[in-house]
């Protein structure tokens, strides 16, 4: 009797045993593959994210490109500088007055068009609008440097972003006459409400963001993101983060999306122990049924062996 219980236990261990290993290694298994498809889905849910937040800025600098693409091609803008060459003072009167109602009517239709200056490369602006009004506190727009550069460039439009309280995004044209630069059509507009915009949303997705320079100063970032957190993340050594960066070429910025994924891997490290445990309870109550059932049928033979020996070979 004591042989066969001993067997049974021996039997029992490794069943159990076996069992115990089959369904550890199915849950871990499991889990490592929930970890990889919850990774996969918070890289594509923040690229998403990435992309159709970076498509705020990119749109509003195509639509400025598009409306400057019209502003220069008006006659008058070349007419005047014409009239500036020969100095012809009463039709550059009339060709900027012809340009003041063009560009009030574009700018009451887009009003973020804060301020809209034609100068030439040297001298003062032919004309200046602020707000839709004419002024003649001309805006320090450096019109050669501009002229320089989207000439060694070759660009007819460029774009750059610049500080001065709040962000603008500074728009040039190259102006041309008869083949020659001669000036720039400038548009200045304020980028505060759409990096207000951009940020809100990001916080409206649960996820946190910054807005960085080429050389790495913060332009916009997103509530609970201190100093330090922000430079670990754009350093990318941050741990329990999960991030992806989308580039703004046109301006030089780089928008960088994240997310804890720490809480994430804590629920899937619970439900990994829960099953762990789940599986130990499982063997257990196994053993004690399976030890039962052979102990059971064991101690049937032993009484039918030892009725034998006795003779009784009836059950």
């Amino acid at each position: 009797m004591k042989r066969s219980l001993t067997l049974g236990r021996k039997l029992i261990l490794v069943v159990a045993g076996l069992v115990f290993v089959v369904l550890l290694i199915q849950v871990s298994l499991s889990s490592l593959m929930v970890i990889q498809e919850l990774d996969k889905n918070t890289k594509a849910r923040l690229t998403i994210a990435g992309l159709a937040q970076s498509a705020f800025l990119k749109q509003q600098i195509k639509e400025t490109g598009k409306d400057i693409e019209i502003m220069i091609a008006h006659s008058d803008l070349e007419n005047a500088f014409t009239q500036l060459a020969f100095d012809d003072l009463n039709g550059l009167t009339r060709s900027a007055a012809t340009l003041e109602r063009f560009f009030s009517r574009i700018h009451r239709g887009k009003p973020r068009y804060r301020t809209i200056q034609v100068a030439p490369i040297k001298g003062r602006p032919i004309l200046e609008l602020r707000d839709g009004s004419t002024t003649h506190r001309y805006s320090a727009l450096d019109t050669g440097e501009a002229v320089r550069y989207m000439t060694d460039t070759q660009a007819e439009i460029a774009h750059r972003a610049v500080q001065t309280g709040g962000w603008s995004l500074h728009s040039t044209a190259l102006i041309s006459h008869k083949g020659k630069p001669e000036g720039a059509l400038w548009i200045v507009q304020s980028l505060d409400g759409t990096l207000t915009k951009t940020m809100a949303n990001i916080e409206a997705l649960d996820l946190h963001g910054v807005i960085v320079t080429t050389d790495g100063g913060v332009v916009a970032r997103t509530k609970g993101l201190d100093d330090s957190t922000t430079q670990m993340l754009l350093t990318g050594s941050e741990e329990g983060w999960s991030q992806v960066s989308a580039t703004l070429p046109a301006l030089g910025w780089q928008l960088v999306l994240a997310t804890h994924t720490s809480e994430a891997w804590g629920v899937v490290q619970r439900l990994v122990l829960a099953g762990a445990v789940s599986a130990f309870l499982l063997v257990i109550v196994l053993g004690f049924y399976i030890r039962s059932a052979i102990v059971r049928r064991l101690k049937g033979i032993l009484r039918i062996i030892n009725n034998m020996a006795e003779g009784k070979l009836t059950t």
